[in-house]
């Protein structure tokens, strides 16, 4: 036998591989996009395999999963044992979009009509002489399927000083969208009649980060700084379409539709924190950037935007005791806008024309949060929180009407100011539990309740007063069966809202205030059982339910006349409502009949409804056109009909895995996906898909 001293000492090795492949077939019935909107839907080979290796001098990992070619995702590690770290990722998927279907479609929108009347001011309105085309409906690509592909890539690098507890940090992040989706718009030039059109708009947009950053320890304090440039490229240019001759002097001919800007933003981060052992923790943060567009449009000149911005952090946390502790957190955002204050519209025959531009938002948002737990026993907590938000904002001011004088080429007058309030504060108060109880803390539960206050609501949906409870539990007293259970409760109530417009009665226009009470109730439950009534077969089943109420006062249209109703075209709708109810059910099962063999089966009911409800009566109104009134009436008595939504979908698959020996592996799985609405057939559609592989391990 050889001396111990006579033993040469070896490198660990530890690796292990896998491969598998095989091939997915999809079969789909009808328009597949809603039954699974992420998923390319396509029959493929598939592939993965994955890789890792431990040994002295590195780590190293690899991994890939092929199932086609819009849907993959791929990996790869490599760690020199803490002194180099490379890190890389890409992701891709695919997201199908609806196509709403115009006319001469299955599904499509017929032209709307309207009675032809004399174009004389006549009252009572005129009896009926026949249809006239209100609006039509076109489609330039008429059964095009639309959807986008999403490209995500990351890679890290991390280095380490050797000598020194201090490392450089490089990432780089590639966002990218390619595909074709729907482009609807509308002709401005609606005299006679309103053209909808349709057609497909291509999509190639690539966002791109790189973030530098250098971190150190330094004794008692960590310190790290970091700087960021993200830039954001559109490679499609604007869709172009002709439009007609406008009033205001613009010739017909072909324009560009809305452009999205592209845009860069440049910042750097400072970090500082103390170490996080002791009694009392602290860190804090220092953000400093700037985002400016960087777009040039065809036909408006200047497009000049650009945001500075400053974002601040501070966290104390103090634990004076094994049953108390302390956090104080603040967080500041400032914002600083600058933009173009005029703009040239090149479009029109005679002359250019200057369109007034308001001055962007400056905004400064700052909150203070103070939090408390105290553990009367290791098993139980007690939080209490208090946050207190302010927000001030510049270049706001009250309701002022816009208005053209003189001529129909003059230019625009607006509003100079935002209509929102200068200040707002926001008060929330918060009081939680938590505990584990009986042997073995078989008895998990977690609740909490909320009030919030906002002294002056910025929207028509922002919350005046706001009270919200969350519970949940988990019993499991043995491994062979266990519940789990949430509830979470949410009521938000808004008088405080006030919207103006301006009463053309009088000269000047006077303002005139219409008060917009909101209220909205939300209900959310679940439940999750598992059972394991055998060691080979375990059984699992979940059911969610969503519920919203909103009650809400509604304003139609934007130009009150209180001396003529056949011209005052705003209607005030009280105590509007809207319901939505969603019911999702989901069970499973798997079963193990041998020790090689596994089988999972599995599916899924989701039921959605929801109604609008606007019950206003039927309104005439008066439309000037030249020396010539028309009329034409208004009611909510079809808005319900076309809003309605009542979805079903329906899933189930199944899985089965045979183990042949250590080595050697296959599978195959089935699935079934279905959409019904139930209100139309256009989004109606199926999606099935089989797969079968082979793996083999190493």
């Amino acid at each position: 036998m050889a001396d111990i001293s006579d033993v040469e000492s070896t490198d660990r090795i530890a690796s292990e591989a896998s491969v598998a492949a095989g091939y997915r077939g999809t079969s789909v019935h009808g328009s597949p996009g809603r039954a699974r909107e992420y998923d390319s839907l396509k029959s493929s080979p598939v592939f993965s395999g994955h890789l890792f290796t431990d040994t002295a001098p590195f780590h190293l990992g690899l991994g890939l999963d092929f199932r086609d070619e819009d849907d993959f995702s791929a990996e790869a590690h490599l760690d020199t044992k803490g002194l180099l770290r490379l890190d890389f990722r890409k992701d891709r998927f695919f997201h199908n979009l609806d196509h709403l279907p115009y006319s001469e479609a299955d599904g499509g929108r017929p032209d709307a009509f309207y009675p032809d009347a004399p174009t004389a001011p006549l009252v009572p309105p005129p009896a009926t002489i026949g249809p006239n085309r209100r609006v039509t409906y076109y489609d330039d690509d008429r059964g095009d399927a639309y959807g986008l592909r999403l490209d995500m890539s990351e890679a890290k690098l991390k280095v380490k000083c050797p000598d020194y507890p201090a490392h450089f940090n490089l990432t780089y992040w590639r966002y990218e969208k390619t595909g074709e989706k729907q482009q609807r718009f509308l002709g401005e030039n609606c005299t006679t009649a309103c053209h909808l059109q349709s057609r497909g708009r291509k999509i190639d947009r690539v966002t791109e980060e790189v973030k530098a950053g250098l971190d150190a320890h330094a004794g008692y304090i960590d310190m790290a700084i970091e700087a960021l440039y993200r830039v954001f490229h559109d490679h499609e240019a604007p869709l172009k379409d002709y439009f007609g001759a406008h009033t205001r002097g613009r010739t017909a001919g072909k324009y560009a539709h809305d452009e999205d800007p592209e845009s860069r933003v440049k910042e750097v981060t400072i970090r500082l924190n103390t170490s996080p052992a002791g009694g009392l923790v602290g860190n804090t943060s220092l953000t400093i950037g700037s985002r400016d567009n960087r777009s040039d449009t065809a036909y408006v000149t200047p497009t000049e935007a650009e945001v500075d911005y400053t974002k601040a952090t501070a966290d104390v946390t103090y634990t004076p005791g094994e049953n108390w502790t302390i956090n104080l957190r603040y967080r500041l955002f400032d914002m600083t806008s600058s933009n173009t204050d005029v703009i040239y519209d090149t479009n029109h025959a005679t002359r250019d024309v200057n369109l007034e531009v308001r001055d962007a938002l400056d905004l400064t948002r700052s909150w203070y949060e103070a939090i408390v737990n105290f553990r009367p026993t290791k098993r139980f907590t007690v939080k209490g929180e208090f946050r207190r938000e302010e927000v001030e904002r510049r270049e706001t001011g009250e309701p002022t009407q816009h208005s053209t004088p003189g001529a129909l080429t003059a230019p625009i007058v607006i509003n100079p100011k935002w209509e929102l309030p200068e200040k707002e504060e926001i008060t929330r108060v918060k009081l939680g539990f938590n505990g584990r109880f009986l042997d073995k803390s078989a008895l998990k539960l977690n609740g909490w309740v909320a009030w919030q206050e906002n002294d002056k609501p910025a929207y028509g949906t922002s919350a005046e007063e706001r009270q919200e409870a969350f519970f949940s539990m988990t019993y499991a007293p043995s491994a062979i069966w266990g519940i789990t259970a949430t509830a979470n409760l949410v009521d938000e109530r808004n008088h405080d809202h006030e919207a103006e417009q301006f009463d053309r009665a009088f000269a000047p226009n006077r303002p005139v205030a219409f008060d917009l009470d909101r209220e909205q109730e939300q209900q959310k439950f679940g439940v999750g059982s598992w059972l394991k009534p055998a060691e080979t077969l375990m059984l699992d089943a979940n059911y969610g339910y969503l519920s919203t109420e909103i009650t809400q006062d509604l304003l139609f249209g934007a130009e009150p006349h209180s001396t003529n109703d056949w011209r005052d075209y705003t209607i005030e709708n009280e105590s509007v409502d809207y319901s939505q109810k969603v019911h999702t059910l989901s069970a499973g099962a798997t079963w193990q009949p041998l020790k090689q063999l596994n089988c999972r089966l599995e599916g899924y009911h989701i039921r959605s409804k929801a109604s609008y409800d606007p019950d206003f009566g039927t309104e005439t109104f008066e439309y000037l056109v030249g020396a010539e009134i028309l009329r034409s009436k208004a009611s909510s008595s079809d808005l319900h009909e076309i809003s309605e939504v009542d979805i079903r979908q329906n899933g189930i698959k199944g899985r089965v895995d045979w183990q042949f020996d250590d080595k050697w592996s296959c599978g195959f799985e089935a699935a079934f996906d279905d959409y019904d609405d139930m209100g139309s057939n256009v989004f109606d559609g199926s999606v099935q898909s089989y797969m079968a592989s082979i793996s083999r391990s190493w």
